[in-house]
């Protein structure tokens, strides 16, 4: 007897044992009825026409499948759960399962056969290969379910509900899944399958990270990819719309809301919640009027109604005057425009998508037939109106035929924590119920949440916990992540962060407190707390901990076990290799996760890494303190060599002071007059000779008045940026004029009124036909990235690539 590495993918957690218990027996009982060449009519095993392969019953009603190898030994392939089990997501223990036997009375095919054969005809048929390749024996199995990493995350191989919802092309299928349903996998899926078809398709998801980690997934599994194009959410309306936008992200309103000091009971995170999901997203027009958004079902009162009406008036004039849009606003240009002829779309995240967007989605698709969505309500952060019911009546209203699937095996998180996610979900219901529950299914056991009643990790914790790339803190709020970015730990991230990724141990700080403070029977928006606590518990594939400043009165203690906080220091904790930490840092990278990959690529001692990253952040920072921080320097005098640049730059070095990051050079043309600019990336710790050298290289051409070279950027003070007018105590003057006197350079605080506004037109276009920063570090490809590093092509270059 031997058993596919994959059979106990498909058995639920609390049957697993006496399955493995019983499974000796029934391969007695096979061998013993002798059909190894034929089965008889009306006997308790059936074959599976045109396959090799055989199915049982048991008495629970669930069904085994199996195989003969040449020499009638047997081989398990899979074990499938009975619908109504499934539906139910029941909870059992071993004792209900002792007299779990054969059914041998003739097998009777029922309507769940039909689906058990077309899976093993046309996916394990198919596999056999690969499921031959994975076979373990019976008691090996026990170590392997406790420690292979990859025993639960095959991708070679779907389980039968993964399947099913694959195989019907005939109907947009909709995918609700739980964390780690193997949601990633259907969609890789359906895309090879349109390839083979010759179907071209978009894959689009919300995030362009997610986009980037599906898109290498893709690529590791063919070499063609002519049909299947990738995109997020923005650069598809952007290709359908064949035109750029300076397009406007949460991280940005937070910022504009700082700026402009705009007071509200909310904070600004909630008012773009609230303006986004319902201001700008429930509606098929540009924003909601007053009225509507009064009448609008919600907890505000009236007067609150119109204080965050007031904030989202503002919000979009800055839009308009800027020429700036959101993703609703894209949304609503694609429903302005004729409908486009978009045959197949696989959309990953459909829990972001607003209602206008999810419209927009419907209006440029020529049909809906090859259409897969995938997503998990309660994983919505940015959108919490979100409601499956919504998106089925928009669809039966236009008359678009769907199938809907439920995913509920969870085979990331083992049964313990599977039962406190199972607990959040329980506990969102009773404030915003729903017809599409979704309980979870754990597939394996691992160590109950522990619960820690600490207030801060201390110094000798996190320096074990840095120099493990398995282990990762999670934290409410960006000011707790400054807090523990201030102590040098890097290995940390906000909540709403951490979607996408995965680790063996995860440790929240101050995670149930948070969200124990929200009156949840207050406002609707509140529920996407439930989420952010539903995405931080999920993340795990071993253990979890929860570090709490004060006991969560608000959950229930039963879900976690009481740990003590020095024995959580005093344990034991991985080393990792160099390799290892190279495979987080391209994994975070990946994802977008510049800081914390700057710092996997340190302990990689992987210096291209390092340049990357550091230029990304640098390079991202600076474009946020450009237009607080812009100065501009006039070389009032005729350049005539690079050393004069050097010994310009170097009087300023010498207050501690450098100009670094984006810089743009200007300079006259001599007989014409026009003003030539261009872009320069000035790298942190780069030689001043160096540059001086290359700005002199790249004005010294015979018609450049080179008295007329201006550089204008931001000057920093030990990595911060400064006002020039602060360093010297000058007020308002920000700018220097350097100029030669008796053979010397010396040089002035000024304001250059005149060339500020020539540079600001110059921006201004250049803000008109180019993506502002975000947008292009989204356009990056991580995987072209580290193609390139491994051809040594400097981080320079790569940058210059992407921003000029």
């Amino acid at each position: 007897m031997r058993i596919s590495k994959d059979f106990f993918k498909h058995v639920p957690i609390e049957k697993q044992a006496i399955v493995l218990e019983k499974l000796e027996t029934f391969t007695n009982m096979i061998t013993k009825a002798n059909v190894f060449h034929e089965i008889p009519k009306g006997f308790w095993i059936r074959k599976i026409a045109g396959t090799n392969i055989y199915k049982f019953r048991v008495n629970s009603g669930d069904r085994i499948l199996f195989t003969f190898h040449e020499d009638g030994s047997i081989r398990y392939l899979s074990f499938e759960t009975h619908d109504k089990q499934i539906k139910a997501a029941k909870r059992m223990n071993k004792d209900k399962f002792v007299e779990f036997v054969i059914d041998e009375t003739a097998y009777e095919e029922e309507a769940i056969d039909e689906n058990i054969n077309r899976y093993a005809l046309q996916e394990l048929v198919g596999k056999l290969g690969i499921i031959a390749q994975q076979d373990v024996m019976d008691d090996e199995y026990v170590t392997l379910l406790l420690e292979d990493d990859e025993l639960f995350a095959s991708e070679q191989i779907l389980t039968r509900e993964q399947y099913e919802a694959l195989n019907n092309p005939s109907k947009m299928t909709v995918i609700l899944g739980c964390a780690g349903s193997g949601k990633t996998n259907i969609g890789i899926r359906r895309l090879l399958l349109h390839q083979e078809l010759a179907i071209p398709t978009f894959y689009v998801s919300h995030s362009q990270y997610l986009m980037n980690e599906i898109k290498t997934q893709f690529l590791k599994r063919t070499t063609n990819n002519q049909l299947i194009r990738f995109f997020s959410l923005n650069q598809f309306y952007e290709q359908l719309l064949k035109k750029s936008f300076t397009t406007i992200t949460k991280e940005d309103f937070v910022l504009w809301c700082k700026t402009n000091n705009l007071q509200s009971k909310l904070t600004p995170d909630e008012l773009f919640l609230e303006i986004n999901t319902v201001i700008k997203g429930q509606t098929l027009q540009k924003m909601m009027t007053q009225e509507q958004y009064n009448q609008f079902p919600s907890g505000f009162s009236i007067q609150d109604k119109r204080n965050i009406y007031f904030v989202a008036s503002l919000y979009q004039k800055w839009l308009d005057k800027n020429q700036y849009v959101d993703l609703n606003d894209l949304a609503f240009m694609i429903l302005q425009e004729v409908g486009q002829e978009i045959e197949s779309v696989v959309f990953d995240e459909i829990q972001e998508l607003t209602l206008k967007q999810f419209e927009s989605l419907l209006h440029v698709s020529r049909s809906a037939t090859h259409h897969l969505l995938l997503g998990d309500p309660y994983q919505a952060i940015d959108n919490y109106a979100f409601q499956p019911e919504q998106f089925f009546e928009t669809l039966s209203r236009k008359d678009i035929p769907y199938q809907k699937y439920i995913l509920n095996k969870n085979f990331r998180s083992g049964y313990q924590v599977v039962q406190l996610l199972n607990y959040i979900k329980e506990q969102e219901l009773t404030y915003y119920p729903t017809a599409n529950r979704m309980d979870e299914i754990a597939i394996r056991s691992t160590s109950k949440p522990k619960l820690i009643v600490q207030k801060e990790f201390t110094q000798i914790l996190l320096q074990k916990l840095d120099h493990d790339a398995n282990s990762i803190i999670i934290v409410a709020t960006q000011e707790a992540k400054k807090h523990f970015q201030m102590k040098g730990f890097q290995r940390v991230l906000v909540v709403s962060e951490v979607q996408g990724l995965q680790y063996k141990n995860v440790y929240c700080q101050d995670i149930l407190q948070y969200t124990s403070k929200m009156d949840f029977s207050q406002y609707q928006l509140y529920k996407t707390y439930f989420h952010l606590m539903y995405v931080a518990a999920s993340r795990t594939s071993n253990d979890i901990y929860f570090l709490e400043g004060e006991h969560p009165n608000s959950f229930a203690i039963d879900h976690f076990e009481q740990f003590d906080y020095q024995e959580l220091v005093e344990m034991e904790y991985g080393i990792t290799s160099d390799r290892e930490w190279l495979q987080e840092a391209r994994k975070l990278e990946l994802l977008g996760k510049f800081e914390q990959a700057l710092d996997a690529y340190k302990k990689a001692q992987d210096s291209d890494g390092q340049n990357r990253c550091h230029a990304l952040l640098l390079r991202s920072r600076n474009y946020q303190h450009l237009e607080s921080y812009l100065s501009v320097i006039n070389f009032d005098f005729n350049v005539k060599s690079p050393k004069e640049i050097e010994y310009a730059l170097k009087l300023l070095q010498d207050q501690n002071i450098e100009m670094i990051g984006r810089t743009t050079y200007f300079i006259s043309e001599i007989n014409t007059g026009i003003i030539r600019f261009n872009p320069l990336f000035i790298e942190p710790g780069i030689d001043i000779e160096q540059i001086s050298k290359e700005l002199y290289r790249r004005i010294n051409y015979s018609y450049a008045a080179k008295y007329t070279l201006h550089l204008a950027g931001v000057f920093y003070q030990e990595n911060e940026p400064v006002l020039i007018s602060e360093k010297f105590v000058q007020k308002q003057l920000n700018d220097i004029n350097f100029y030669e006197k008796n053979g010397h350079i010396h040089y002035k605080l000024t304001t250059l009124i005149e060339p500020r506004n020539k540079l600001k037109q110059y921006l201004e276009f250049e803000k008109q036909k180019q993506p502002r920063v975000n947008e292009a570090l989204e356009g990056f490809e991580v995987d072209v990235v580290i193609e390139n590093a491994k051809k040594k092509e400097t981080a320079e270059d790569f940058l210059d690539d992407i921003f000029g």
